[in-house]
Protein backbone atom coordinates (compact mmCIF):
# COMPACT_ATOMS: atom_id res chain seq x y z
CA UNK A 1 0.00 0.00 0.00
CA UNK A 2 1.46 3.44 -0.95
CA UNK A 3 2.19 6.02 1.74
CA UNK A 4 -1.13 7.47 2.87
CA UNK A 5 -1.57 11.26 2.54
CA UNK A 6 -2.82 13.22 5.53
CA UNK A 7 -6.58 13.04 6.05
CA UNK A 8 -7.24 16.61 4.94
CA UNK A 9 -5.23 16.13 1.74
CA UNK A 10 -7.05 12.89 1.04
CA UNK A 11 -10.38 14.62 1.53
CA UNK A 12 -9.31 17.43 -0.78
CA UNK A 13 -8.31 15.07 -3.60
CA UNK A 14 -11.26 12.71 -3.33
CA UNK A 15 -13.96 15.25 -2.51
CA UNK A 16 -12.99 17.50 -5.41
CA UNK A 17 -13.50 14.53 -7.74
CA UNK A 18 -16.79 13.54 -6.15
CA UNK A 19 -18.07 17.12 -6.25
CA UNK A 20 -17.30 18.14 -9.82
CA UNK A 21 -19.22 15.25 -11.39
CA UNK A 22 -22.35 16.23 -9.46
CA UNK A 23 -21.77 19.96 -10.00
CA UNK A 24 -21.51 19.41 -13.75
CA UNK A 25 -24.81 17.54 -13.68
CA UNK A 26 -26.71 20.09 -11.57
CA UNK A 27 -25.22 23.49 -12.37
CA UNK A 28 -27.25 24.19 -15.49
CA UNK A 29 -30.56 22.67 -14.30
CA UNK A 30 -32.13 26.06 -13.49
CA UNK A 31 -31.49 26.96 -17.14
CA UNK A 32 -33.48 24.05 -18.60
CA UNK A 33 -36.66 26.12 -19.11
CA UNK A 34 -34.60 28.93 -20.68
CA UNK A 35 -32.81 26.45 -23.00
CA UNK A 36 -36.21 25.02 -24.00
CA UNK A 37 -37.40 28.50 -24.93
CA UNK A 38 -34.12 29.54 -26.59
CA UNK A 39 -34.05 26.58 -29.01
CA UNK A 40 -37.88 26.38 -29.24
CA UNK A 41 -37.92 22.66 -28.44
CA UNK A 42 -39.85 20.29 -26.20
CA UNK A 43 -39.22 20.00 -22.47
CA UNK A 44 -38.31 16.30 -22.74
CA UNK A 45 -35.66 16.94 -25.42
CA UNK A 46 -34.00 19.49 -23.16
CA UNK A 47 -34.04 17.07 -20.23
CA UNK A 48 -32.20 14.49 -22.32
CA UNK A 49 -29.13 16.68 -21.87
CA UNK A 50 -29.00 15.18 -18.37
CA UNK A 51 -29.60 11.61 -19.54
CA UNK A 52 -26.93 11.74 -22.26
CA UNK A 53 -24.42 13.26 -19.84
CA UNK A 54 -24.98 10.28 -17.56
CA UNK A 55 -24.79 7.76 -20.40
CA UNK A 56 -21.51 9.20 -21.66
CA UNK A 57 -20.13 8.84 -18.16
CA UNK A 58 -21.44 5.32 -17.69
CA UNK A 59 -19.92 4.00 -20.91
CA UNK A 60 -16.48 5.50 -20.27
CA UNK A 61 -16.36 4.23 -16.70
CA UNK A 62 -15.52 0.84 -18.21
CA UNK A 63 -12.33 2.25 -19.76
CA UNK A 64 -10.94 4.47 -17.00
CA UNK A 65 -10.87 1.71 -14.40
CA UNK A 66 -8.77 -0.86 -16.31
CA UNK A 67 -6.54 1.85 -17.79
CA UNK A 68 -5.85 3.21 -14.32
CA UNK A 69 -4.88 -0.30 -13.17
CA UNK A 70 -2.35 -0.40 -16.01
CA UNK A 71 -1.05 3.18 -16.30
CA UNK A 72 -1.89 4.58 -12.86
CA UNK A 73 -4.72 6.69 -11.48
CA UNK A 74 -3.14 10.07 -12.21
CA UNK A 75 -2.85 9.66 -15.98
CA UNK A 76 -6.42 8.43 -16.27
CA UNK A 77 -7.74 11.33 -14.18
CA UNK A 78 -5.86 13.96 -16.21
CA UNK A 79 -7.09 12.45 -19.49
CA UNK A 80 -10.68 12.53 -18.29
CA UNK A 81 -10.53 16.13 -17.09
CA UNK A 82 -9.10 17.19 -20.47
CA UNK A 83 -12.02 15.56 -22.32
CA UNK A 84 -14.51 17.14 -19.92
CA UNK A 85 -13.02 20.60 -20.52
CA UNK A 86 -13.33 20.09 -24.30
CA UNK A 87 -16.98 19.08 -23.87
CA UNK A 88 -17.65 22.28 -21.92
CA UNK A 89 -16.39 24.29 -24.91
CA UNK A 90 -18.79 22.36 -27.19
CA UNK A 91 -21.73 23.17 -24.88
CA UNK A 92 -20.87 26.86 -24.66
CA UNK A 93 -20.57 27.22 -28.44
CA UNK A 94 -23.64 25.06 -29.26
CA UNK A 95 -25.68 26.63 -32.12
CA UNK A 96 -28.48 24.08 -31.67
CA UNK A 97 -29.82 21.67 -29.09
CA UNK A 98 -28.14 18.77 -30.90
CA UNK A 99 -24.69 20.34 -30.56
CA UNK A 100 -25.48 20.91 -26.89
CA UNK A 101 -26.40 17.23 -26.50
CA UNK A 102 -23.13 16.20 -28.18
CA UNK A 103 -21.25 18.46 -25.80
CA UNK A 104 -23.02 16.92 -22.82
CA UNK A 105 -22.04 13.44 -23.98
CA UNK A 106 -18.40 14.55 -24.27
CA UNK A 107 -18.59 16.11 -20.82
CA UNK A 108 -19.92 12.84 -19.43
CA UNK A 109 -17.23 10.81 -21.19
CA UNK A 110 -14.56 12.96 -19.60
CA UNK A 111 -15.94 13.40 -16.11
CA UNK A 112 -16.32 9.62 -15.82
CA UNK A 113 -12.70 9.64 -14.69
CA UNK A 114 -13.82 11.00 -11.33
CA UNK A 115 -15.33 7.60 -10.59
CA UNK A 116 -11.75 6.65 -9.76
CA UNK A 117 -12.08 8.46 -6.43
CA UNK A 118 -13.43 5.15 -5.08
CA UNK A 119 -10.36 3.32 -6.36
CA UNK A 120 -8.07 5.97 -4.86
CA UNK A 121 -9.74 5.53 -1.48
CA UNK A 122 -9.41 1.75 -1.78
CA UNK A 123 -5.71 2.16 -2.62
CA UNK A 124 -5.14 3.84 0.74
CA UNK A 125 -7.80 2.35 3.03
CA UNK A 126 -9.51 -0.94 3.78
CA UNK A 127 -12.01 -2.42 6.26
CA UNK A 128 -13.55 -0.07 8.81
CA UNK A 129 -11.05 2.63 7.91
CA UNK A 130 -12.48 2.60 4.39
CA UNK A 131 -16.04 2.80 5.75
CA UNK A 132 -15.17 5.75 7.99
CA UNK A 133 -13.28 7.74 5.35
CA UNK A 134 -16.14 6.98 2.95
CA UNK A 135 -18.62 8.44 5.41
CA UNK A 136 -16.51 11.58 5.86
CA UNK A 137 -16.14 12.00 2.10
CA UNK A 138 -19.89 11.56 1.72
CA UNK A 139 -20.53 14.33 4.26
CA UNK A 140 -18.02 16.67 2.62
CA UNK A 141 -19.11 15.87 -0.94
CA UNK A 142 -22.83 16.32 -0.31
CA UNK A 143 -22.35 19.77 1.21
CA UNK A 144 -21.12 21.28 -2.07
CA UNK A 145 -23.26 20.00 -4.99
CA UNK A 146 -26.49 21.68 -3.77
CA UNK A 147 -24.65 24.96 -4.36
CA UNK A 148 -24.65 24.11 -8.07
CA UNK A 149 -28.30 25.06 -8.75
CA UNK A 150 -27.86 28.31 -6.80
CA UNK A 151 -24.78 29.18 -8.84
CA UNK A 152 -26.53 28.15 -12.05
CA UNK A 153 -29.62 30.15 -11.12
CA UNK A 154 -27.63 33.36 -10.69
CA UNK A 155 -25.62 32.75 -13.84
CA UNK A 156 -28.83 32.17 -15.79
CA UNK A 157 -30.47 35.29 -14.35
CA UNK A 158 -27.58 37.66 -15.02
CA UNK A 159 -25.70 36.17 -17.98
CA UNK A 160 -27.86 33.52 -19.66
CA UNK A 161 -27.62 29.75 -19.87
CA UNK A 162 -24.24 29.60 -21.63
CA UNK A 163 -22.52 31.09 -18.57
CA UNK A 164 -22.92 27.81 -16.68
CA UNK A 165 -20.69 26.08 -19.20
CA UNK A 166 -18.05 28.80 -18.88
CA UNK A 167 -17.91 27.95 -15.17
CA UNK A 168 -17.64 24.22 -15.92
CA UNK A 169 -14.81 24.92 -18.37
CA UNK A 170 -12.94 26.84 -15.66
CA UNK A 171 -13.52 24.05 -13.15
CA UNK A 172 -12.22 21.44 -15.58
CA UNK A 173 -9.16 23.47 -16.55
CA UNK A 174 -8.23 24.26 -12.94
CA UNK A 175 -8.68 20.57 -12.03
CA UNK A 176 -6.16 19.61 -14.71
CA UNK A 177 -3.60 21.98 -13.22
CA UNK A 178 -4.33 20.96 -9.62
CA UNK A 179 -4.06 17.21 -10.18
CA UNK A 180 -1.04 17.55 -12.47
CA UNK A 181 0.88 19.49 -9.83
CA UNK A 182 -0.26 18.09 -6.49
CA UNK A 183 -1.96 14.70 -6.75
CA UNK A 184 0.35 11.80 -5.73
CA UNK A 185 0.00 8.59 -7.70
CA UNK A 186 -1.92 6.19 -5.44
CA UNK A 187 -1.15 3.00 -7.39
CA UNK A 188 2.54 2.11 -7.20
CA UNK A 189 4.32 0.43 -10.09
CA UNK A 190 4.53 -2.97 -8.39
CA UNK A 191 0.74 -3.10 -8.08
CA UNK A 192 -0.02 -2.20 -11.66
CA UNK A 193 -1.29 -4.88 -13.99
CA UNK A 194 -0.24 -5.77 -17.48
CA UNK A 195 -2.84 -4.94 -20.06
CA UNK A 196 -4.88 -8.01 -20.92
CA UNK A 197 -8.24 -7.73 -22.61
CA UNK A 198 -9.21 -11.23 -21.49
CA UNK A 199 -8.08 -10.42 -17.95
CA UNK A 200 -10.15 -7.23 -17.90
CA UNK A 201 -13.23 -9.14 -19.03
CA UNK A 202 -12.65 -11.73 -16.30
CA UNK A 203 -12.38 -9.01 -13.68
CA UNK A 204 -15.57 -7.32 -14.86
CA UNK A 205 -17.32 -10.67 -14.88
CA UNK A 206 -16.21 -11.23 -11.28
CA UNK A 207 -17.75 -7.88 -10.28
CA UNK A 208 -21.01 -8.21 -12.18
CA UNK A 209 -21.69 -11.75 -11.00
CA UNK A 210 -21.07 -10.89 -7.37
CA UNK A 211 -24.51 -10.46 -5.80
CA UNK A 212 -23.38 -8.04 -3.10
CA UNK A 213 -21.35 -5.85 -5.46
CA UNK A 214 -24.04 -5.61 -8.13
CA UNK A 215 -26.89 -4.97 -5.68
CA UNK A 216 -25.18 -2.16 -3.83
CA UNK A 217 -24.00 -0.58 -7.09
CA UNK A 218 -27.60 -0.57 -8.31
CA UNK A 219 -28.77 0.82 -4.95
CA UNK A 220 -26.38 3.75 -5.29
CA UNK A 221 -27.63 4.33 -8.84
CA UNK A 222 -31.27 4.30 -7.71
CA UNK A 223 -30.49 7.03 -5.16
CA UNK A 224 -28.63 9.11 -7.73
CA UNK A 225 -31.51 8.62 -10.18
CA UNK A 226 -33.98 9.98 -7.63
CA UNK A 227 -31.83 13.08 -7.18
CA UNK A 228 -31.60 13.73 -10.92
CA UNK A 229 -35.33 13.10 -11.37
CA UNK A 230 -36.16 15.57 -8.61
CA UNK A 231 -33.77 18.21 -9.94
CA UNK A 232 -34.82 17.94 -13.60
CA UNK A 233 -38.58 17.70 -13.09
CA UNK A 234 -38.44 20.02 -10.08
CA UNK A 235 -37.00 22.93 -12.07
CA UNK A 236 -40.13 22.94 -14.27
CA UNK A 237 -42.49 22.35 -11.32
CA UNK A 238 -41.09 25.17 -9.22
CA UNK A 239 -40.75 27.64 -12.10
CA UNK A 240 -43.88 26.85 -14.16
CA UNK A 241 -46.35 25.54 -11.56
CA UNK A 242 -45.30 27.55 -8.49
CA UNK A 243 -44.02 30.57 -10.43
CA UNK A 244 -40.55 30.76 -8.89
CA UNK A 245 -37.55 32.28 -10.65
CA UNK A 246 -34.43 30.31 -11.59
CA UNK A 247 -32.62 31.99 -8.67
CA UNK A 248 -35.36 31.08 -6.18
CA UNK A 249 -35.34 27.48 -7.42
CA UNK A 250 -31.58 27.35 -6.92
CA UNK A 251 -31.92 28.50 -3.32
CA UNK A 252 -34.57 25.86 -2.61
CA UNK A 253 -32.07 23.17 -3.61
CA UNK A 254 -29.61 24.20 -0.91
CA UNK A 255 -31.94 23.18 1.91
CA UNK A 256 -31.30 19.54 1.11
CA UNK A 257 -27.62 20.11 1.93
CA UNK A 258 -28.40 20.00 5.64
CA UNK A 259 -30.13 16.63 5.50
CA UNK A 260 -27.90 14.38 3.40
CA UNK A 261 -24.78 15.15 5.49
CA UNK A 262 -26.93 14.71 8.60
CA UNK A 263 -27.80 11.19 7.46
CA UNK A 264 -24.12 10.47 6.73
CA UNK A 265 -23.09 11.84 10.13
CA UNK A 266 -25.67 9.75 12.01
CA UNK A 267 -24.59 6.74 9.99
CA UNK A 268 -20.97 7.27 11.04
CA UNK A 269 -22.00 7.54 14.71
CA UNK A 270 -24.02 4.30 14.55
CA UNK A 271 -21.43 2.35 12.57
CA UNK A 272 -19.69 0.98 15.67
CA UNK A 273 -22.99 -0.19 17.21
CA UNK A 274 -24.82 -1.78 14.29
CA UNK A 275 -23.84 -3.78 11.18
CA UNK A 276 -23.41 -1.65 8.08
CA UNK A 277 -26.00 -3.72 6.21
CA UNK A 278 -28.63 -3.08 8.89
CA UNK A 279 -28.00 0.66 8.72
CA UNK A 280 -28.34 0.57 4.94
CA UNK A 281 -31.69 -1.24 5.06
CA UNK A 282 -33.01 1.14 7.71
CA UNK A 283 -31.91 4.13 5.62
CA UNK A 284 -33.59 2.68 2.52
CA UNK A 285 -36.73 2.33 4.64
CA UNK A 286 -36.48 6.02 5.53
CA UNK A 287 -36.26 6.87 1.82
CA UNK A 288 -39.36 4.74 1.21
CA UNK A 289 -41.21 6.54 4.01
CA UNK A 290 -40.32 9.97 2.59
CA UNK A 291 -41.46 8.90 -0.89
CA UNK A 292 -44.75 7.58 0.50
CA UNK A 293 -45.29 10.86 2.31
CA UNK A 294 -44.66 12.79 -0.92
CA UNK A 295 -47.19 10.59 -2.72
CA UNK A 296 -49.84 11.08 0.00
CA UNK A 297 -49.41 14.87 -0.10
CA UNK A 298 -49.67 14.86 -3.89
CA UNK A 299 -52.68 12.49 -3.90
CA UNK A 300 -54.63 14.80 -1.60
CA UNK A 301 -53.49 17.80 -3.66
CA UNK A 302 -51.72 19.54 -0.82
CA UNK A 303 -50.01 21.83 -3.31
CA UNK A 304 -47.68 23.81 -1.12
CA UNK A 305 -43.92 23.95 -1.63
CA UNK A 306 -43.40 22.63 1.91
CA UNK A 307 -45.38 19.51 1.00
CA UNK A 308 -42.63 18.72 -1.51
CA UNK A 309 -39.63 19.83 0.50
CA UNK A 310 -40.37 17.95 3.75
CA UNK A 311 -40.63 14.47 2.13
CA UNK A 312 -37.63 15.19 -0.11
CA UNK A 313 -35.54 16.17 2.92
CA UNK A 314 -36.41 12.85 4.55
CA UNK A 315 -35.36 11.06 1.37
CA UNK A 316 -32.09 13.01 1.28
CA UNK A 317 -31.29 12.07 4.88
CA UNK A 318 -31.69 8.38 4.03
CA UNK A 319 -29.44 8.81 1.01
CA UNK A 320 -26.72 10.23 3.24
CA UNK A 321 -26.47 6.74 4.75
CA UNK A 322 -27.08 4.62 1.63
CA UNK A 323 -24.38 6.24 -0.53
CA UNK A 324 -21.30 5.57 1.67
CA UNK A 325 -22.56 2.20 2.93
CA UNK A 326 -23.28 0.94 -0.58
CA UNK A 327 -19.76 1.80 -1.68
CA UNK A 328 -18.19 0.18 1.39
CA UNK A 329 -20.12 -3.09 1.10
CA UNK A 330 -19.66 -3.37 -2.66
CA UNK A 331 -15.88 -3.05 -2.38
CA UNK A 332 -15.35 -5.47 0.51
CA UNK A 333 -14.02 -8.27 -1.70
CA UNK A 334 -12.41 -6.26 -4.52
CA UNK A 335 -9.30 -4.57 -3.15
CA UNK A 336 -7.18 -6.61 -5.58
CA UNK A 337 -8.90 -5.04 -8.62
CA UNK A 338 -9.91 -1.68 -7.20
CA UNK A 339 -9.65 0.12 -10.55
CA UNK A 340 -11.94 -2.28 -12.38
CA UNK A 341 -14.27 -2.48 -9.38
CA UNK A 342 -14.46 1.32 -9.20
CA UNK A 343 -15.27 1.47 -12.91
CA UNK A 344 -17.89 -1.27 -12.65
CA UNK A 345 -19.50 0.37 -9.61
CA UNK A 346 -19.58 3.76 -11.31
CA UNK A 347 -20.90 2.34 -14.57
CA UNK A 348 -23.72 0.42 -12.88
CA UNK A 349 -24.55 3.45 -10.74
CA UNK A 350 -24.65 5.85 -13.68
CA UNK A 351 -26.44 3.47 -16.07
CA UNK A 352 -29.13 3.01 -13.45
CA UNK A 353 -29.45 6.74 -12.81
CA UNK A 354 -29.42 7.47 -16.57
CA UNK A 355 -32.29 5.02 -17.09
CA UNK A 356 -34.28 6.69 -14.33
CA UNK A 357 -33.41 10.12 -15.69
CA UNK A 358 -34.70 9.10 -19.11
CA UNK A 359 -37.97 7.92 -17.60
CA UNK A 360 -38.25 11.11 -15.53
CA UNK A 361 -37.77 13.19 -18.69
CA UNK A 362 -41.12 11.85 -19.94
CA UNK A 363 -42.98 12.64 -16.71
CA UNK A 364 -45.58 15.44 -16.93
CA UNK A 365 -44.39 18.47 -14.99
CA UNK A 366 -47.80 20.10 -14.49
CA UNK A 367 -48.35 18.52 -11.06
CA UNK A 368 -46.42 16.76 -8.28
CA UNK A 369 -48.33 13.45 -8.54
CA UNK A 370 -46.36 11.83 -11.42
CA UNK A 371 -43.05 12.64 -9.72
CA UNK A 372 -44.31 11.35 -6.35
CA UNK A 373 -45.43 8.04 -7.90
CA UNK A 374 -42.03 7.73 -9.56
CA UNK A 375 -40.34 8.28 -6.19
CA UNK A 376 -42.54 5.69 -4.50
CA UNK A 377 -41.85 2.94 -7.05
CA UNK A 378 -38.09 3.57 -7.21
CA UNK A 379 -37.71 3.76 -3.42
CA UNK A 380 -39.56 0.45 -3.02
CA UNK A 381 -37.18 -1.16 -5.51
CA UNK A 382 -34.28 0.39 -3.58
CA UNK A 383 -35.44 -1.06 -0.26
CA UNK A 384 -35.87 -4.54 -1.74
CA UNK A 385 -32.45 -4.31 -3.42
CA UNK A 386 -30.51 -3.53 -0.25
CA UNK A 387 -32.66 -5.84 1.90
CA UNK A 388 -31.71 -8.90 -0.15
CA UNK A 389 -28.22 -7.79 -1.22
CA UNK A 390 -26.64 -10.11 1.35
CA UNK A 391 -27.60 -13.57 2.51
CA UNK A 392 -28.12 -12.50 6.08
CA UNK A 393 -31.24 -11.64 8.02
CA UNK A 394 -31.95 -8.16 9.29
Amino acid sequence: MPARPSTWKMLLYVTSMAVIVQFAGDNFLPSLPAITTYFNISQSLTQYSVTLYLLGGAICQFFYGPLSDVFGRKRAILTGYSIFTLGSVFCFCAPSIYWLLVGRIIQGMGIACTGLFRSVMRDFYEGKDLAKIGAVVSIAATMTPPLAPITGGYLEYYFGWRASFVLLFLMGFSSIIFFALYFPESLHLEKRRKFSFAGILRNYRECFLNRCFFSFSVASGLCLGLIFAYMTVGTFLYQHVFGLSAVAYGWLAIFGVFFMPLGAYLNRLLMDKYPVHCLTVWAAGLILFGSLLLFVFAWFQLSHIAMILIPVFIVYMGMGCVFPNSFTQAFEEFGHIAGVAGAAFGAIQIFTSALLSGIAAELPADSVLPLSLFFLVVSLVLWLTVKFAKKISI
